[in-house]
């Protein structure tokens, strides 16, 4: 349960007005860590409803767009880091919806739709199916790949954070230190594997809500609500995982079964292999024609029974089926 506590306790910003110096911030992470190696839990937890308190007291910052400057100057520091991709977006940014307005409220609600069926079971004979576990090398690559400044979701924890975890074969460091990539690796193929307890998955699949503009609020009438595209910023440990449990053999076996219907997810180059395949027909066949469809919005529409479904139904996929009932099953909390 502490792993989804400990990146808040520890690594967050103390509540400020004026924003926090890297020498502050590094005092206060020192400490924390500190308690943490002591298992002063009271203490992170007193520290953190403190910041809680504090935070109540400030001013809170009105959701909207982002000013014209903040926006540069943050798309010039991507660009200084070569994120020439991630500048752009910031710039195309139209910023947050208020997240207290009843009418983007109603909007989340609308977006996010009951469960329509719910799961069967795995039976017994499908708890006793071979489990897929995790490649140790694709692992610790996937690791090394994660990128930088993406957004955390409840718990905190930042990709930053994970690869710290990786240190330089040169550098001398501690052997607990050493073996911490390692033993998240130990850890995340027990993820994998169901080993854990059930409670652990609901955390596991927690994501944040954010509601974000679809357009520039000052375009809108006075008093109109924007329509608001909801982002789930899901937990950067199941990213991970989820990414290097997803390995080229993986995928690869996935393609071949819904390769001839869709070149939309797990399919590299599946964009141009979409294009020019279009192309391609209609210069063989200049008697057809192409047509377009986006008729109704199918955000959240896919039966998660019926994933599994398909999964059941092929048994070069039963060795995944326990992981993703585990992924699937839980009602989880969207915050």
């Amino acid at each position: 349960k502490l792993s989804f506590l400990m990146p808040n306790l520890i690594w967050r910003k103390p509540p400020s007005s004026s924003g926090t110096k890297a020498a502050v911030m590094q005092s206060i992470c020192r400490r924390r860590l500190n308690m943490a190696c002591k298992m002063d839990i009271v203490g992170l937890v007193r520290d953190y409803e403190r910041d809680v308190l504090l935070a109540k007291e400030l001013e809170p910052t009105p959701a909207g767009r982002r000013s014209d400057e903040n926006k540069v100057r943050r798309a010039a520091d991507l660009m200084s880091r070569s994120k020439y991709g991630k500048a752009r977006k910031e710039m195309l940014n139209n910023g947050l919806a208020n997240k207290d307005d009843p009418r983007v409220v109603q909007q989340m609600d609308i977006k996010h739709p009951a469960r329509k069926e719910e799961l069967t079971p795995l039976s017994d004979d499908e708890l006793s199916y071979a489990r897929r576990g995790i490649d140790r090398e694709n692992f610790m690559k996937e690791l090394g790949r994660l990128d930088h400044d993406v957004g955390e979701g409840l718990g905190g924890l930042r990709n930053e954070h994970l690869t710290a975890l990786l240190f330089s074969p040169q550098r001398d460091v501690t052997p607990g230190a050493a073996a911490a990539a390692d033993d998240l690796y130990a850890f995340a193929d027990n993820v994998v594997q169901c080993r854990l307890p059930d409670y652990f998955y609901v955390g596991y699949v927690a994501t944040r809500l954010v509601p974000a503009n679809k357009v520039d609020p000052s375009t809108l009438a006075p008093g109109a609500s924007p329509d608001a595209r909801p982002i789930n910023v899901g937990n950067a440990l199941r990213r991970l995982i989820t990414r290097a449990f997803f390995d080229e053999g993986l995928l690869a076996t996935i393609n071949e079964i819904v390769g001839p219907v869709q070149n939309g997810a797990g399919l590299r180059g599946g964009i141009s292999l979409t294009v020019l395949g279009v192309q391609a027909s209609l210069e063989a066949r200049p008697d057809f024609c192409a047509i377009q469809g986006d008729l109704k919005n199918g955000y959240n529409e896919v039966k998660r029974e019926s994933v599994l479904a398909s999964v059941r139904e092929r048994p070069e996929l039963h060795d995944t089926l326990a992981y993703f009932f585990k992924l699937l099953e839980p009602k989880s909390y969207v915050g």
